[in-house]
C-alpha cells in the first residue's frame, strides 16, 4: 500500500496530538510554560486578569483554551473590560510578554519600554505588578488554583466566579473597616479622606 503525503500527514496527526493529551478525565488541560526556576511548568487553562490601576479591583477575567500568546489575548481582554464597566480604558499597563498585540484604540504601555514613557506612565508601571499578589489570591483564597468542572464554558465560569469572590471579599473587607474609617473621619474634622485613601477617592481604570 502507498501513501501520498497527506495520508501520511492525516494518519500522523492523532499520533502527534497524543503528546499533548496531560489528563485522561480532562481533555482541554495544557501545558504552560512558566520560565520560572522553581515551577517550569504548569497544567491547566490559561487565565487573563485585568484589574483597576490603584484599587486593584479585578474589572475583567477571561480564560483562553488552547495556550495563545498573551499578545493576542489583550484586545478581547480590553472588549470585556469595556462591556462590564461601560467605559473604554485609556491606557492599559502590561509586561513584556504582551508585546506585538496589535492593540491601536487603547494605548499600550509595556513594562521596561523607554519611548515614549513619561515619568507618569513609570509610576503607574510600578503598580502594574499589584496584579501579581490579585493573582496569587484569587489561587489561594478563591481556589481557583484546581478547577473541579469539566469543559472549556466550566473553566470559564470557573475563573468568573473566582474574581467576583475576589471583589466580594475585597468589598467585605472594607465594609469591616468602615466604622473605624468613620471615627477618624470625625475626630480629624473630615480631612482624612486624602490621607488614608477613604471612599471619596473615586477609582481610575
Amino acid at each position: 500500500m502507498i501513501c501520498s503525503n497527506v495520508d501520511w500527514m492525516t494518519w500522523l496527526i492523532p499520533v502527534i496530538n497524543w503528546f499533548d493529551f496531560y489528563s485522561l478525565h480532562e481533555p482541554d488541560v495544557g501545558c504552560i510554560s512558566k520560565g520560572k526556576a522553581h515551577k517550569r511548568y504548569e497544567f491547566g487553562v490559561k487565565a487573563s486578569v485585568a484589574t483597576t490601576a490603584k484599587e486593584a479591583f479585578i474589572v475583567g477575567v477571561r480564560s483562553y483554551p488552547g495556550n495563545p500568546y498573551d499578545g493576542h489575548t489583550l484586545g478581547d481582554q480590553l472588549q470585556q473590560v469595556e462591556v462590564l464597566t461601560n467605559q473604554k480604558p485609556e491606557v492599559c499597563y502590561v509586561d513584556r510578554g504582551y508585546k506585538g498585540s496589535g492593540v491601536s484604540s487603547t494605548r499600550v504601555v509595556i513594562a521596561g519600554q523607554k519611548r515614549g514613557v513619561s515619568e507618569k506612565d513609570q509610576r503607574w508601571l510600578k503598580r502594574r505588578n499589584s496584579v501579581e499578589p490579585i493573582i496569587g489570591h484569587l489561587k489561594s483564597d478563591g481556589r481557583m488554583r484546581r478547577c473541579y468542572l469539566k469543559g472549556v464554558l466550566d473553566d470559564a465560569l470557573n475563573v468568573l466566579l473566582c474574581a467576583a469572590g475576589q471583589n466580594l471579599r475585597k468589598l467585605l473587607r472594607w465594609l469591616a473597616d468602615t466604622p473605624y474609617y468613620w471615627v477618624i473621619f470625625l475626630l480629624s474634622g473630615g480631612r482624612c479622606c486624602q490621607r488614608c485613601g477613604g471612599p471619596n477617592i473615586p477609582a481610575q481604570v
